[in-house]
């Protein structure tokens, strides 16, 4: 089976607004390329949604959904339906990698 991308992300938010443009930036800062960022915004009432829209708007490899708040295993589930990559991993909106993490990930496996 051929894979758009090595891995995909996903990134449960809600309320995010403090740390998600670092965690964004961390994502699309990785050695690995190649990969997919799905963020599910989960009924946020800050301006999560905003700077997800503007952050997929510049990278075609970040999709954002939105669903109503049902919480962060929803989300994931919700993300999970819509991978392209080899394999998934979930990161949370306030967390980072370190900028090797997601090739290392892909290598060892």
């Amino acid at each position: 089976m051929d894979y758009k991308y090595k891995i995909s992300v996903i990134v449960p938010c809600y309320n995010s607004e403090k740390f998600l443009k670092e965690t964004l930036d961390n994502l699309l800062g990785q050695t690995l390329r190649e990969i997919q960022i799905i963020t599910v915004n989960d009924g946020s009432k800050d301006s999560t949604a905003d700077i997800l829209a503007e952050y997929a708007a510049k990278d075609s490899r970040i999709l954002s959904l939105y669903q109503e708040n049902a919480g962060v295993s929803a989300a994931r589930n919700n993300g999970i339906e819509r991978t392209e990559g080899k394999y998934t991993v979930f990161l949370d909106s306030d967390d980072l990698f370190s900028e090797n993490a997601l090739e290392a990930m892909y290598n060892t496996l």
